[in-house]
């Protein structure tokens, strides 16, 4: 803006409305709202688009109104009008002209709804380049952390509670309806990841509707080569274990073994490694160890692949808030004894469930590390209003 002001000044021409080039982009439907969902800068993402569409699909469906994502490459799930990079400015500037409402974070996008009198949520990010046009209420500002939100990514956009845009697409399209969502407090980062514990006491007949799921064989809860022999018969699966199993057994079943994930311990024992190397299984190395125990293991590993550590999620964000108001959703169900659970704390509490991924949990009563190390799957909201 400082530059056309001195361009203004320099050439006494005074600068009016800006106009882009529109270019007719045909669609089946009339009403519609936009959402920038993808940009070229992955720092401009927004990684909780998924909740918003969940929360404002049903006032939108309520008016007949259609949503169209502006991408770059990927599709979501949803049964939305995707408009990829293959379209021309032009078209996008058709579209956004048009639309009853427009929610992201680039910048040119929010410029040709403002210069159009489109309303809008902004989701405001970088603060070099700027829509001056956009009123404070059309903006979402991202620099501020929210209190007990914790952004599993470090760019600023994350900053902001998916509630906050669902309540201002909803309030700015339909003033008059009423709502209230709960806060989320932490999306794990492999929460859209569909997985499976199966704790192997037994062997466990998988449906189809799982045929889709990431099935890992815990072999280092329960040891049981037998089982996993049974298992592999039923389905393809990654082993998680901490010893040596059979390489009569992995040889016998490795078309079913996707990739096996040993666990590193105190005196654990790497002989499994050349195996699976002979037998070319992909294997990953991983721990759970603090640094120092960590290091004295290291030495027997360096002529393999680096080992990743476990993430334990920090998850002291809770004590910001009213805990018994907290549930929790997970994508991924732990199956022992054929029974569900949803974690660790529900089985060792004997709290198992028909309906894992359907429903809300309760936190246990008190949080052990198993559990940090589980929330990656977790989806964290509270009833509390913060």
């Amino acid at each position: 803006m400082k530059l056309i002001e001195s361009f203004s000044m320099t050439t006494g021409i005074k600068p009016e409305k800006a106009e882009l080039y529109q270019k007719l982009f045909p669609l089946g439907f009339k009403d519609y709202i936009v959402l920038n969902t993808q940009n070229e800068n992955p720092n401009s993402n927004y990684l909780f688009w998924s909740r918003v569409i969940d929360l404002i699909s049903p006032y939108l469906k309520k008016h007949n109104i259609e949503v169209v994502q502006f991408v770059k490459d990927k599709k979501f799930e949803f049964n939305h009008t995707f408009v990829n990079e293959d379209i021309s400015i032009n078209q996008k500037a058709y579209l956004l002209k048009n639309c009853k409402f427009f929610c992201g974070s680039s910048t040119l996008y929010s410029l040709i709804c403002s210069e159009n009198n489109v309303p809008q949520c902004f989701l405001k990010h970088n603060y070099g380049v700027d829509n001056l046009l956009a009123s404070k209420s059309e903006i979402i500002n991202s620099k501020n952390k929210r209190k007990a939100f914790l952004s599993p990514v470090a760019n600023s956009i994350n900053n902001i509670r998916p509630e906050e845009i669902a309540e201002k697409i909803i309030t700015g399209l339909f003033p008059d309806e009423s709502f209230e969502f709960n806060p989320t407090l932490y999306v794990g980062r492999v929460f859209a990841v569909k997985s499976i514990d199966l704790i192997p006491n037994c062997h466990f007949q998988i449906s189809k509707d799982s045929y889709s799921d990431e099935i890992f064989i815990r072999m280092d809860e329960h040891f049981s080569e037998v089982n996993l022999n049974e298992q592999l018969k039923n389905c393809k699966a990654s082993i998680v274990t901490d010893r040596m199993i059979s390489p009569e057994l992995l040889e016998q079943r490795r078309g079913n073994i996707k990739k096996v994930f040993y666990k590193i311990n105190q005196n654990s024992d790497p002989s499994i490694l050349p195996v699976m190397e002979n037998l070319h299984i992909s294997f990953d190395l991983m721990s759970s160890l603090d640094d120092d125990l960590l290091n004295r293991e290291k030495i027997k590993y360096l002529d393999f692949s680096r080992i990743n550590k476990l993430n334990k999620v920090d998850l002291s964000f809770l004590d910001e808030i009213d805990k018994t108001k907290v549930k929790f959703k997970t994508s991924k169900i732990i199956i022992k004894s054929g029974k569900m659970y949803a974690s660790r704390s529900d089985l060792l509490a004997g709290k198992p469930s028909e309906k894992v991924r359907d429903v809300y949990h309760e936190l246990p009563s008190v949080i052990e590390d198993s559990f940090s190390e589980e929330a990656d799957s977790f989806y964290f909201l509270t009833s509390e209003q913060i």
